[in-house]
């Protein structure tokens, strides 16, 4: 049995429109495998899954991501889903997830996802594997090459991974890593996608250019990805594993920095979807808000972040035709 807890915090219903969609359009014998936890903030207004238990959980506004992560773990299933609500999984995907969740039951094998968009590592996979056009690819990674590796952001100094962007004449990811993997910090998620609005905008432009990749059956299989760093806003794992994570409190109201450092101290194995496409929509470093004066002054923002992901939303949904 599966618990997918839906991390649900100020975006609400066209969100949820779009997740909701894709699960009722699960296998009906893979419903009865998995519940669902809508865990809200301040909102009650979600509609129920068709023939999937569902519980809709309402937090105190504020810094409740932990809380949210919490509650999670106290789920008694074996396995659990993280699904940010910023992430899209298609059923199709979801199905092939469900079915081969026995791939965790190994100790050493710490979780499964989908291949995410704007994912580190897993978006120089998807670029290669869902970018069929060599332009876009081109233009995506001259972004990349474009992009300062800032002195600053989030009080780390990366400017060290110039050598692989601004210094170097063709990308490289795993050079890349290599060059993340000797930072001396515990916030390794840097990666040129997360921190350039242009890169993003080039890919999520050819996702939705090409959303059928993301609708329809593909030929799917599990591979492994090493990395220093996996930022999990879509994960499968083991219950158990994910409790485990958060027993150590990271530097922040997030879970992502426990997860790497469990990764990473007890060599866990993490593996993804191979063409199990899967969206993750921009990261709020371009996203200029208030809270995100460092981003703004560093040239990361886009001025009108939020409302580009807005319009992004808008455009997922048509294609749906939910």
């Amino acid at each position: 049995m599966i618990t997918i807890n839906y991390l649900s915090h100020n975006r609400f219903n066209n969100f949820w429109k779009i997740t909701s969609n894709f699960l009722n359009l699960i296998k009906e014998e893979n419903k009865s495998k998995i519940r669902v936890n809508v865990l809200s903030t301040n909102s009650t207004d979600f509609d129920r899954l068709d023939g999937i238990e569902t519980n809709i959980v309402v937090f105190n506004p504020g810094y409740n991501y932990m809380s949210k992560i919490e509650y999670a773990v106290s789920q008694e299933t074996k396995y659990s889903v993280k699904l940010d609500e910023d992430c899209f999984v298609g059923n199709h995907v979801w199905d092939y997830m469900i079915e081969n969740m026995d791939i965790l039951s190994s100790d050493e094998n710490l979780v499964l996802s989908p291949l995410v968009s704007n994912n580190i590592p897993l978006v120089d996979q998807f670029i290669e594997s869902f970018v069929t056009d060599q332009i876009v690819k081109d233009k995506i990674y001259s972004q990349f090459l474009k992009r300062d590796m800032p002195n600053g952001l989030w009080g780390v100094d990366y400017s060290s991974l110039n050598k692989y962007t601004l210094q170097a004449s063709s990308w490289d990811p795993s050079s890349f890593y290599e060059g993340v993997a000797k930072i001396n910090h515990y916030y390794k998620g840097i990666h040129p996608i997360r921190i350039c609005a242009e890169a993003q905008i080039i890919l999520n432009d050819y996702i939705i250019d090409n959303f059928s990749k993301i609708t329809d059956r593909q030929d799917y299989s599990i591979e492994e990805f090493i990395c220093p760093y996996h930022t999990p806003g879509v994960i499968l794992i083991k219950t158990k594993d994910w409790k485990n994570i958060i027993m150590d409190r990271g530097p922040d109201a997030f879970d992502e920095v426990p997860y790497n450092t469990y990764k990473n101290r007890y060599n866990k194995k993490t593996f993804y979807v191979k063409n199990g496409f899967a969206i993750h929509l921009t990261y709020n470093t371009i996203h200029n808000c208030t809270h995100n004066s460092n981003y703004t002054s560093l040239g990361i923002a886009m001025i009108n972040g939020l409302e580009y992901e807005t319009n992004l939303i808008e455009k997922i949904i048509n294609k749906l035709g939910c």
